[in-house]
């Protein structure tokens, strides 16, 4: 006769071998669903970065030093180990990116067992397949955050299992396992592996000797990971740099720079000012890029605060969830007279790591990184869930309908939403690493991006400004410099002069700069301006590509002989006249003080010192110089709107105009132009002026400088601008 014990460790490892089955079942599905949806959709910075480094990596070059960035090195190592395997492309990395969330799908499923039946955890995967496409862009790039949290769960599953058997060498593994999230992110990875070496600590069977024993066992195996990951950096002698870049860097980021914070809960219908001034960063982004227009238009968002209470709720869904499942764990503990058994530790491991998911939820508090976080919040919810219907009585069955009915809703919802992603991002972009698929105006500028770049001398280093890594890698050119960014919240140690050196050294280098930035970032003139000024005195813009609405903007730069002669910027621009001009050419109001300050001024733009005048409608800003030119003397500028505004501009055109007003009488027009940079491509540039003063040499002139706003367009500060005034 068999013992009964043994019955049920052997019940309990077939149902545990059926579980990884099915689990591996899971996976295979999950990645058959993403693999249609998968190049669908860009990303610039994140996806950029890493995609970028991982084939410099192959290169030769070495992370923190050749190349920097504030990640920690694993995900940049595992990527660059795919791209030796399967060749550098987008159509390998995104389908890395998938097979990533395949394997932690499965994982979810493993851990939904603990609590659920396989009905049940099945059930839970439909919800996680939900979660993916609300969490977009991640689980749709590759990305450090969610590969950190693909970790932290496979390692809190092991830890969960090892609980129902005699497994020391699970402890090793869940370490191992956890070490490699520690490496990959600085918070979810180490916060994560901090809370399962502390689980594993309590909740470990056996006595305390027995519990210590698998917390060492968990932590050498940790230890191990690390300590072999930093071998690298102990024999090229980059330690310093890799401390630098991903420890005290981003330390200093988060103490200098004003990430946004969460939404405060309360009141909870009341309309968020914070929300509506960057609802980019807090809306859901699938929401944001495909029904933005819908949501702002609709009553509900225009009237009420129903909007701001769903995100207030999204928000601190995370914790108010493990407080209600920690208060359950509690009562059920004090309630209960029996031991808590291996479902009650389990369960009490997923506390764990939410509650390090909660606290590794650092700034900035975007709807892309709280949603990364989130499988806990969603094991943990689903789980409450569950308690709650099986506590039910009879109406049990009713509410386990309302739950799936609920489930086929939002998953029907999803499923709408990721075919929408599909059909709006339908356009390709072909180049040397591979295809990807934008938006029709994206995709129009990164294909002039290419192209443009493909006909640039082989071999020539590019980078992408001010954060743009994508340029490199989707070009398929080596990186110029060691800095593949110039991020505003990073602190400027060395960065400027290191990037002026590598300029000055590799003059045949190619520079793109793109206006496609973060709305509420600062520009790049405002957090670097001794770089920006660098710039400006070097370089000019050669060739625009993109800058339709709705799309991307970049200008590749080339080199330019910084302006000679005499400039009429500085104490040529404090002594000339500024007057407000009806648009019908009548007598000019000159401007107060006041006035003058706030609507003409001394700016960098991209990339010339410009003078800035503010356009009002039908209204013209004249600027008029007084001049006693000398025979040959010219008098030279470029006039056009802001680039780093092009594709905000309102649909209306601004008129330039220059003449030359002898002091002794007349008037000689010299320029008249409009332009429309917004719907017109060919003025998304500086137009040269250049005026022979010779006719006038010897007498005084003024030469006046003349912008004018369209008719029912707001004044705007950013719109008109006269490059590099001066006389040559």
């Amino acid at each position: 006769m068999v013992p009964a014990d043994l019955n049920d460790a052997r019940a309990g490892t077939a149902s545990r071998s059926r579980d990884v089955v099915l689990a591996a079942a899971v996976a295979l599905a999950t990645l058959l669903v993403q693999l249609p949806f998968r190049l669908y959709g860009t990303n610039l910075t994140d996806e950029g970065a890493i995609l970028t480094i991982a084939a410099e990596l192959l290169r030769g070059r070495h992370l923190y030093s050749d190349v920097q960035h504030p990640a920690f090195p694993f995900v940049h190592w595992l990527t660059a180990a795919v791209f030796w395997l399967f060749g550098p492309s987008f159509e390998t990395a995104r389908t890395l990116t998938a097979v990533l969330f395949a394997l932690t799908t499965a994982i979810a499923f493993l851990i939904a067992r603990w609590f659920l039946s396989r009905r049940g955890a099945l059930a839970f995967v439909v919800l996680f397949l939900c979660y993916r496409v609300w969490a977009y862009p991640h689980w749709q790039m590759v990305s450090y955050s969610s590969l950190a949290v693909t970790f932290v769960l496979a390692a809190a599953w092991i830890v969960g299992d090892a609980l129902g058997r005699p497994a020391r060498a699970a402890y090793v593994a869940a370490g191992v396992v956890a070490g490699l999230g520690f490496i990959t992110k600085q918070d979810s990875g180490a916060a994560g592996a901090a809370a399962l070496a502390l689980a594993t600590l309590v909740l470990a069977a056996g006595d305390r000797r027995a519990r210590w024993g698998a917390a060492v066992r968990f932590t050498l195996g940790g230890a191990l990971v690390v300590g072999l990951a930093v071998i690298p950096f102990l024999v090229t002698g980059t330690l310093g740099a890799l401390v630098d870049h991903t420890l005290i860097a981003p330390f200093r980021a988060m103490r200098d720079f004003e990430y946004q914070g969460s939404p405060p809960l309360w009141p909870l219908f009341d309309q968020d000012p914070m929300v509506r001034a960057r609802p980019i960063a807090y809306l859901p982004s699938i929401v944001f890029d495909l029904f933005r227009l819908q949501v702002f238009a609709s009553a509900l968002y225009r009237d009420t605060g129903l909007v701001d209470a769903a995100l207030r709720i999204a928000y601190h869904l995370p914790l108010l969830v493990l407080l209600a499942a920690t208060a359950r764990a509690v009562v059920r503990r004090r309630t209960r007279r029996a031991p808590a058994d291996v479902t009650d530790r389990r369960e009490a491991v997923l506390l764990f790591v939410a509650a390090a998911c909660w606290v590794a939820f650092s700034r900035p508090h975007d709807w892309i990184h709280l949603l990364v976080l989130y499988p806990p919040t969603l094991l943990l919810g689903t789980l409450l869930v569950a308690a709650l219907v099986r506590a039910s009585g009879p109406l049990r069955r009713p509410l386990t309908g309302a739950v799936m009915v609920l489930l086929a809703a939002l998953f029907a919802l999803a499923a709408a939403m990721a075919l929408q992603l599909r059909r709006e991002n339908a356009f390709p972009v072909h180049g040397p690493r591979g295809t990807i698929y934008g938006t029709a105006p994206q995709a129009r500028a990164l294909q002039e991006l290419v192209d443009g770049l493909a006909a640039a001398p082989p071999g020539q280093p590019v980078v992408g400004y001010p954060y743009h890594p994508i340029v490199t890698f989707i070009s398929g050119r080596p990186l110029l410099g060691p800095y593949i960014s110039i991020w505003p919240a990073e602190p400027d140690l060395h960065r400027t002069k290191d990037i002026v050196a590598t300029l000055d050294a590799q003059p045949d280098g190619l520079v793109v700069y793109s206006p496609s930035q973060i709305a509420f970032f600062p520009r790049m003139a405002e957090y670097t301006p001794e770089l920006f000024e660098y710039f400006a005195r070097h370089f000019r813009i050669g060739k625009v590509f993109g800058g339709d609405p709705e799309g991307f903007s970049f200008l590749l730069l080339e080199r330019k002989t910084p302006p000679g002669g005499r400039s009429l910027l500085g104490p040529a621009l404090a002594d000339a006249g500024v007057a407000l001009e009806p648009g019908d050419g009548g007598v000019g109001r000159p401007l107060t003080a006041q006035q003058r300050a706030a609507w003409v001024g001394e700016v960098l733009w991209p990339f010339a010192h410009v003078l800035r005048v503010t356009t009002f409608p039908e209204v013209a800003i004249a600027v008029r110089f007084r001049l006693t030119p000398a025979a040959g003397e010219h008098f030279r500028t470029a006039y056009g709107g802001d680039p780093d505004h092009w594709s905000h501009f309102p649909e209306a055109p601004i008129r330039f105009a220059v003449a030359v007003e002898p002091v002794a009488g007349g008037r000689h027009d010299v320029v008249a132009a409009t332009v429309d940079p917004l719907t017109v491509p060919a003025d998304r540039r500086w137009t040269d002026v250049d005026v022979d003063l010779t006719p006038w040499a010897g007498q005084p002139v003024d030469v006046v400088l003349r912008a004018t706003g369209a008719k029912g367009v707001w004044p705007a500060r950013d719109r008109a601008g006269w490059a590099e005034p001066r006389v040559e």
